[in-house]
C-alpha cells in the first residue's frame, strides 16, 4: 500500500497512522485506525466481521461489539451520520465494505502540490529542515522543553507501578473503592498497563459488577495479548452468563502459551471443567477437573465440580466422596462450599448471587 491515500477530503497516511482532513489531523484510537487501514486496502470489497477482528485483533478473543464500536467511531471521524454509507457501508449479515474510491498518491509529487502545507511538515522528519526555521532562542526553548517531556515520561512507568502497588494493598484490605481509584490513576498516565488493567478487573468482579470487569479484562487482552490470566478470569464470567463456547475458546488461547505455574494451571483445568459440565460433556468434563486435581489436591473448587458430574451420571458413591472433600477443604480454604461449584444454570451475570466471585477460583 502507498504511504499516503486520498479519499474524498482526506488523506490517510499509512506508515504514521495519522488520518488528515484538508491538512488537519483527526484523532483516531488505534483500533479505529487499523479497522480504516483494512478496509481501504480492499476498495468496494466486502470484508466479512469475523475476518476484520482477527486481523485487528489476532491474538485475543473479542466480541463483535468491539468492532461494532470501532467502526461507529470511525464513522463519526469521517463526518458520516447513521444514515450515510459516503466511505462505509454496512452489508448486512456479512461484515463492511470501503464504498469510497481511494487514490494513491506518490511521496516525492508533495513538493509540488498546493494547499497541502501541514502534511509537508509531517514528513518524515530527514526530509524536511523544520528546526532550520525557528530562531536559535525558539530552538533552545524548544530543546530544554522537550528534554523535560522526555525525562516526565521516564518516570511514568515508575509512578504507574507505585499507584498499582497501592491499589493491589487496598484491595487486599478490602477496600475495593479506593484500590479501582488508584488502578483508574494508573491507566490515565499508562493506558497499556495490563497488571492495572487486571487488577481493575479483579476488583469490578469483587463488586460482582461483572460487565465492567468483562471490559477491564478485555481491554487487558488488548494491551497485552499474552496475559493469560485474563483468559482464564474473563472465561469463568463467560461461564456464568452461560456462554460455554466462548470461554472454552479462551481457555484454549490461554492453554496455548503452555503457562508453567501449577495454580494458573489448576484454575485453567478447572474452569475448562466446568464450562464442559455446562455444555453436558461429561466424560470431557471429568478429565478435565482431574487434571485439576492432579495439580492442587487440596484446592476445593474442581473436587465440587467433580461431584456435580458424578451427580449427573448418577454415581451417587463417587459423588458423595468428592462432596466429603469439597465440604472438608472449603472450609480449610474458609469458603461456602455452596457457592464454590455453581451447578451451570445457577447464576447469570445479569442477575447474580452474593459471593458467585468465588465459584472458581
Amino acid at each position: 500500500m502507498s504511504d499516503l491515500i486520498e479519499f474524498g477530503p482526506f488523506r490517510l497516511d499509512t506508515s504514521r497512522d495519522l488520518l488528515f482532513r484538508e491538512g488537519s489531523v483527526v484523532g483516531l484510537p488505534q483500533k479505529a485506525m487499523e479497522v480504516l487501514k483494512i478496509l481501504i486496502s480492499r476498495p468496494g470489497a466486502v470484508i466479512a466481521k469475523d475476518e476484520l477482528m482477527n486481523l485487528v485483533w489476532p491474538n485475543a478473543f473479542v466480541e463483535e461489539a468491539n468492532l461494532t464500536q470501532n467502526i461507529h467511531v470511525l464513522r463519526k471521524a469521517l463526518g458520516e451520520n447513521a444514515d450515510e454509507n459516503r466511505f462505509i457501508a454496512t452489508v448486512p449479515g456479512k461484515g463492511y465494505r470501503f464504498v469510497a474510491t481511494p487514490r494513491r498518491i506518490e511521496l516525492d509529487t508533495l513538493h509540488n502540490e498546493k494547499g497541502h502545507a501541514p502534511l509537508n511538515i509531517f514528513r518524515r522528519r530527514g526530509d524536511f529542515p523544520v528546526l532550520a526555521l525557528l530562531s536559535p532562542w525558539t530552538t533552545s526553548i524548544l530543546i530544554i522543553a522537550t528534554t523535560l517531556v522526555i525525562a516526565a515520561i521516564g518516570t511514568i512507568p515508575v509512578l504507574t507501578k507505585s499507584l498499582n502497588a497501592h491499589g493491589m494493598a487496598l484491595q487486599k484490605n478490602g477496600q475495593v473503592a479506593k484500590a479501582i481509584i488508584y488502578y483508574r490513576r494508573a491507566l490515565a498516565l499508562r493506558p497499556s498497563f495490563a497488571a492495572a488493567r487486571f487488577n481493575l478487573g479483579e476488583a469490578y468482579e469483587e463488586k460482582q459488577d461483572y460487565e465492567r470487569a468483562i471490559k477491564a479484562y478485555q481491554a487487558t487482552l488488548d494491551s497485552d495479548p499474552g496475559f493469560y490470566p485474563a483468559y482464564n478470569n474473563l472465561a469463568r464470567l463467560y461461564i456464568l452468563r452461560h456462554d460455554y463456547y466462548a470461554a472454552l475458546r479462551l481457555l484454549d488461547r490461554a492453554f496455548a502459551m503452555k503457562p508453567e505455574e501449577p495454580s494458573v494451571r489448576y484454575s485453567l483445568h478447572e474452569n475448562r471443567g466446568w464450562a464442559l459440565l455446562g455444555l453436558g460433556q461429561l466424560a470431557q468434563a471429568e478429565d478435565s477437573l482431574r487434571a485439576a486435581i492432579a495439580l492442587q489436591p487440596k484446592r476445593s473448587a474442581a473436587h465440587c465440580n467433580l461431584e456435580k458430574v458424578f451427580e449427573k451420571q448418577a454415581l451417587y458413591r463417587e459423588a458423595t466422596l468428592e462432596s466429603i472433600l469439597c465440604l472438608s477443604l472449603s472450609n480449610q480454604e474458609g469458603l461456602n462450599p455452596g457457592l464454590t461449584a455453581l451447578p451451570p444454570g445457577a447464576v447469570t451475570i445479569t442477575s447474580p448471587s452474593p459471593g458467585v466471585s468465588q465459584a472458581a477460583p
